[in-house]
């Protein structure tokens, strides 16, 4: 279970994922699935649509331009994913796994939702809006709930304050359940105090450690607290401290948090973000077009680190963007990986958009 204040904008709106229930495994398909949506597709379908909205003039013509959005953003919303590659994210063996266990485990992801603060309490809003499994060809169909504005804004809109896709690109790197906790409590916090206390009570809640053997606070301490600890400073964006206040009877009754950023902004940024270095595999699945396109040109094959180099420009600069990149080099008879890159690096100083590159403005 996700921490119970999931805290993630600026005017301190509450986004609460308390009750999804998703395993590690499950909440990297939730941001593999995230990964492969382009925000800016989803602003452009809108913005098309909003001439069409000005022009209808009575309530049926509105609703109809309503209900055309609402299926293109879904369409936009929607990927797929081979059942290899779904277990695979899981953790699991493919070729063991029976077809009813497989949809309780996308039974179970649709099921997540999120629970948004208003004036009068709170309000649930399901993050996807329809999954399938066609067991034919062993492929797994998620749609996300794309149209409905807090989904947007909280994954999908890069401005927000708390673009949650870079939150969820830290936890995935954390193996421990008390760690994915500690890292929500810390952020939930760090906005708003540096340090703080926190009675030791509290915490084991926070972390779920309720169970007998963590009463004791040395048992609590070494097999979790200093775990944590080593674990979220070595593999997340952020870095934390603590220390113990005991009271008159010599008990160790609060924790004393110190907690920074490790990045030099103060937010998580798709800077910071660590990107995967993809197996040949890998690549070669996510990314077939543009690394076909390098074998036409170069006319031999690719070494490993070739394709490595290919997988981490496509997650770092978007799959177009190199393939434009490439096909200036050849403009230019220039075919070598550095140049390709220095390419790549230029339209991003210059904050050249998808379409400018292709528009040729350069």
């Amino acid at each position: 279970m996700l921490d119970e204040n999931y805290q993630v904008s600026k005017s301190k709106e509450l986004l609460i994922l308390s009750d999804l229930h998703l395993a590690i495994g499950e909440l990297k398909i939730f941001d593999t699935y995230l990964s492969k949506i382009d925000p800016e597709s989803l602003g452009k379908i809108e913005k098309s649509y909003e001439g069409k909205l000005e022009q209808a003039n009575t309530r049926q013509e509105v609703e109809k331009v309503l209900k055309e959005m609402k299926q293109d953003l879904e369409k936009c919303g929607t990927v797929i994913f081979i059942k290899s590659d779904y277990c695979r994210l899981l953790g699991i063996e493919s070729k063991v796994l029976r077809n009813e266990k497989m949809l309780s485990y996308i039974k179970n992801l649709q099921s997540a939702y999120c629970l948004i603060k208003t004036d009068n309490g709170y309000k649930k809003v399901n993050l996807f809006s329809s999954s399938s499994y066609n067991v034919d060809n062993q492929e797994i169909t998620l749609t996300c709930n794309v149209w409905h504005d807090e989904v947007k804004k909280f994954f999908f809109d890069k401005d927000n304050f708390l673009y949650n896709k870079y939150r969820l690109k830290n936890t995935l790197h954390l193996k421990s359940k008390y760690s994915f906790h500690m890292y929500n409590y810390l952020l939930n916090n760090i906005y708003y105090k540096k340090g703080w206390e926190v009675s030791v009570d509290e915490l084991r809640k926070k972390l779920d450690c309720q169970k007998d053997t963590y009463m004791d606070f040395r048992y609590f301490n070494n097999k979790v607290l200093k775990k944590v600890q080593t674990e979220i400073n070595t593999k997340t964006n952020l870095c934390f401290q603590y220390k113990t206040i005991k009271n008159g009877k010599n008990k160790v009754e609060k924790i004393q948090i110190d907690c920074h950023f490790q990045d030099t902004q103060d937010v998580i940024t798709p800077v910071f973000e660590e990107t995967k270095i993809l197996t040949k595999e890998e690549v070669f699945q996510a990314y077939s077009g543009c690394l076909g396109g390098f074998i036409m040109e170069f006319k031999r094959p690719l070494n490993d680190k070739e394709i490595e180099n290919i997988g981490v420009w496509c997650q770092r600069y978007d799959e177009r963007r190199v393939v434009c990149a490439l096909n200036e080099a050849v403009v230019y008879n220039t075919l070598n990986f550095d140049y390709i890159e220095s390419i790549l690096k230029s339209w991003q100083e210059k904050g050249l958009s998808v379409e400018d590159i292709e528009g040729g403005k350069r």
